[in-house]
């Protein structure tokens, strides 16, 4: 276990998991203003939804589900965003979104809306790909950086909210790069409150919380699941729903990267695909111990994913692609935060959770027919916590 970690303490009976409840559903459609939705982002007045494919790209709806107002359109113009939007970030005051396409940060004010102000990418070697708030004074990023040796390691950048200039450098615990069916990579995080954030490493079973002086302040332990093995029987049954696709998948990134990031970059980056993953689909000895997290602000509850299992696959009552399947969960355990366990909650399968506020989970499910529907699931208030 790593120095001053608190181990996550799984309940001491084994209690039923509750199942979520569906507080709000809203499809795709003229009154939604929704296309294929990918991203939902939660706020105190209501939550954001980020949609490449509608009339606008930014969708905003109040907590009851009413469409508030939609921003933006498409393009590279003031007011514009190009398609390659990919989250959005609370800042409290104001929301930022990264214009990946149009290589510039976009800055809305919180309340109104309105279109403040673009910034450009910090000037880095690669092309930051996650963000969030690190505190009032400070954001976070993910830089995955180009090694001759390695391939690639990533490293988390602290800026200085007004200019935006880099402040620190945390370079995580190493782990080996995503290279079979479950995402391994290492995660940037919201912390467990203002002035902190997070990274998750579910290959070491490890969340390590920050301060906005690169501080690491705690760390939570995640045990994996038991039995974590995966035997020859599962081992076909996760190969057979995830196809051959990591290397297409890998390709797709590095194409995006040579389209869209900076030219002094591109040498590494060729470099990298020397580390291009192999055609054949690895499945990897055991399962993760998690494959998501998130941190509610409101309570500092600790939220984990539990990956999906082969008998989960078998039994699902209907296909995903392996994209969408290898980044759901059906089964989220809630810890406090000295590691005392609290819930173990169901969400609908196909559901990816994108953002937890107040004990509320917001996201993305795939129906059975392939759409792309916008949830909000709560946990019952009565569900008691295991002695």
């Amino acid at each position: 276990m790593q120095d001053n970690a608190i181990a996550l303490r799984p309940p001491a009976s084994a209690s039923p998991p509750v199942t979520a409840v569906v507080d709000l559903d809203i499809g795709p459609g003229e009154s939604s203003g929704l296309t294929n939705p990918k991203y939902v982002l939660a706020l105190d007045s209501g939550f954001l939804v980020v949609d490449n494919e509608a009339r606008s790209p930014l969708t905003f709806f109040g907590k009851r589900g009413a469409l508030e107002r939609q921003v933006g359109a498409f393009g590279s113009g003031p007011g514009d965003f190009s398609t390659v939007l990919s989250q959005a970030v609370d800042l409290g005051d104001q929301i930022m979104i990264p214009d990946f396409g149009n290589r510039r940060l976009v800055f809305l004010d919180a309340t109104s809306k309105a279109w403040l102000r673009t910034g450009p990418f910090p000037s880095m070697p690669t092309m930051p790909f996650m963000w969030v708030s690190a505190s009032p004074r400070r954001v976070a990023s993910s830089v995955m950086e180009p090694s001759l040796t390695e391939g690639a390691h990533l490293e988390v950048v602290l800026l200085d909210r007004a200019s935006f200039e880099k402040v620190e450098t945390i370079t995580p615990a190493h782990t080996d790069a995503p290279s079979g069916v479950y995402p391994t990579g290492q995660v940037l995080l919201s912390g467990p409150s203002i002035g902190t954030f997070a990274i998750a490493s579910p290959t070491l079973g490890l969340i390590e919380v920050f301060d906005d002086n690169a501080d690491r302040v705690r760390a939570y332990q995640v045990q994996g699941d038991d039995p974590r093995a995966i035997d020859a029987r599962d081992r076909a049954a996760i190969a057979g729903a995830a196809g051959a696709m990591e290397q297409r998948r890998w390709d797709r990134r590095a194409q995006l990267l040579r389209d869209e990031g900076p030219a002094d970059a591109r040498p590494r980056l060729e470099a990298m695909m020397a580390n291009r993953p192999r055609s054949e689909l690895h499945v990897e000895a055991e399962y993760p111990a998690f494959i998501q997290a998130r941190f509610d602000s409101r309570s500092g509850w600790l939220w984990i994913a539990r990956p999906i299992r082969a008998e989960e696959v078998r039994r699902a009552p209907f296909e995903l692609p392996w994209e969408d399947l290898r980044r759901v969960a059906t089964r989220w355990e809630g810890y406090a935060p000295d590691g005392a366990f609290q819930r173990r909650v169901v969400v609908p399968f196909g559901t990816i959770v994108t953002d937890v506020r107040e004990n509320r989970f917001f996201g993305v499910m795939t129906d059975s027919t392939g759409t792309s529907r916008v949830v909000v699931l709560g946990v019952p208030a009565e569900t008691k916590v295991p002695e």
